[in-house]
């Protein structure tokens, strides 16, 4: 049980991580003068690179072990997310974005298995439940403290400085495994 807290944890901060640039990339888009087409695509590019990162995932989980797979997809999504306020050219944003897609949908898929292999049988479905249950509760608090850092300074440096900082301590926890 004490895994489940710990993972449970780590998800959280994983999923804040994830959620800023998912529920702010159109408005930080907008703010820097692109236009809601061009914004809505590169949404749309992230969310079709996440559909292979999800397989990708399951397939690394399988080659490397499910709690690397994790760790190497949380490295990723940690790595791309604090570059989007300072992107400029359109190409860059679109790479950036399926990159990012990849990486975030991939580790969605290597948290159950994560979590699956790391409790007995018996206790595995509260396990997957309640891990899922915490990402939820990021998810939530990604997407308010990144409208609540945009409100304090008017910009969208500080929400994705802090999802990339959220991505960290969400590393840091997975080492200790």
């Amino acid at each position: 049980k004490e895994v489940v807290s710990w993972i449970s944890l780590a998800v959280i901060f994983c999923c804040i991580c994830m959620a800023i640039p998912i529920m702010h990339l159109v408005p930080l888009l907008t703010d820097q003068g692109f236009s809601l087409g061009f914004a809505t695509s590169v949404l749309m590019v992230l969310m079709v690179f996440g559909a292979f990162g999800r397989i990708f995932g399951g397939i690394l989980g399988d080659r490397i072990g499910a709690l690397q797979g994790y760790i190497l997809m949380s490295l990723g999504q940690t790595i791309f997310v604090v570059w989007f306020p300072g992107l400029i050219s359109p190409t860059i944003i679109y790479i950036m974005a399926a990159l990012f897609g990849f990486t975030y949908s991939g580790v969605m898929s290597s948290i159950l298995v994560c979590t699956r292999m790391m409790v007995p049988a018996n206790y595995g479905a509260r396990a997957m439940s309640l891990t899922s249950f915490f990402g939820w509760i990021g998810m939530g608090l990604g997407g308010f403290l990144g409208g609540y850092f945009y409100d304090i300074s008017g910009h969208y440096n500080w929400a994705f400085t802090f999802a990339g900082l959220s991505g960290v301590i969400n590393l840091i926890i997975l080492s200790f495994f």
